[in-house]
């Protein structure tokens, strides 16, 4: 639902299912709740959108912070295509922040 609520533009409502989510998940218990067929880790994706959506709600420090764990997150669990996902929110929030090298 964060993830939904997010592509309506219902920042706050995403925050709050993503809050709760990430309250709930623990990346030692949920690895084998991974998606086979893209081998997407659901914390990555949490983060993810969790971080885009404190960007857009005005809270750009806390947004790359939040970029910054599923950067790591992805990295520990060491596999290319969760890195790849989770490098985009950072890239994104700093974009947005005119932060890019020309």
């Amino acid at each position: 639902m964060g993830g939904t609520s997010y592509f309506r533009g219902e920042f706050c409502e995403a925050r709050e299912y993503l809050e709760e989510f990430l309250a709930l998940y623990e990346p030692q218990k949920h690895r084998g709740h991974d998606y086979l067929s893209a081998s997407v880790n659901v914390g990555v994706w949490g983060l993810f959108y969790f971080s885009l959506t404190l960007f857009f709600l005005g809270y750009p420090d806390q947004a790359m912070t939040t970029a910054r764990q599923g950067l790591a997150l992805a990295r520990e669990l060491s596999h290319p295509y969760r890195e790849s996902t989770a490098l985009v929110s950072p890239g994104i929030v700093h974009k947005e922040r005119h932060e890019s090298k020309a």
